[in-house]
């Protein structure tokens, strides 16, 4: 079983890693995330898509259910982007502008820390319900990686990466050598 959470790679990619999983005979579970809350099962025949999977004592989340902002916002926003795709891109423009430019040194520093404590955040409410429930949760959502006992934090998982449960979790990589997310490298 391999268990994809909502990801940076391509949805092309995907859908061909899922088709040749499925050809094979090998169940693929996709968890849907905040950029593809909206995915419906046809758009990727061959995985279950769910919210949630639990195997062992692992539960896969995407991991925006214990981020504030996307808490507050996710339902109006996709409810928006799916039923007024161009009003989603005007108020995103509103919000962000063009994003064309890269921030200023300064800038990008200042956004570094936020987001430090931001993340901070999140794992935090992770490790505590991983705690109340007695499971090792593996989420995607924040982008870094981490791991200690209760919570691996897989960042980005890109196409050639996957994570493999043992008694901890491991990422694993076709491009690169394998790395423990146990051991923070």
């Amino acid at each position: 079983m391999e268990v994809l959470l909502g990801n940076d790679t391509r949805w092309a990619d995907i859908q061909t890693l899922v088709r040749n999983r499925d050809d094979a005979g090998y169940p693929t579970v996709y968890i849907r995330g905040n950029h593809d809350y909206g995915i419906k099962q046809e758009y990727l025949e061959g995985a279950e898509i769910l919210n949630r999977f639990e195997i062992g004592d692992f539960e896969f989340r995407h991991g925006w259910e214990r981020d504030a902002v996307w808490t507050l916002i996710n339902k109006p926003a996709f409810w928006i982007a799916d039923h007024l795709p161009a009003l989603a891109i005007r108020i995103h423009k509103m919000l962000y502008g063009e994003m064309s430019v890269a921030p200023s040194s300064i800038a990008a520093l200042d956004l570094y820390e936020s987001w430090n404590l931001h993340v901070g955040a999140i794992h935090t409410l992770w490790r505590e319900y991983a705690d109340k429930h007695k499971k090792k949760v593996v989420i995607g959502h924040s982008h870094c990686q981490w791991n200690d006992p209760l919570l691996t934090d897989c960042g980005a998982l890109y196409m050639g990466q996957w994570v493999e449960m043992g008694e901890h979790a491991v990422l694993r990589s076709s491009l690169d050598s394998d790395r423990s997310l146990n051991d923070g490298n």
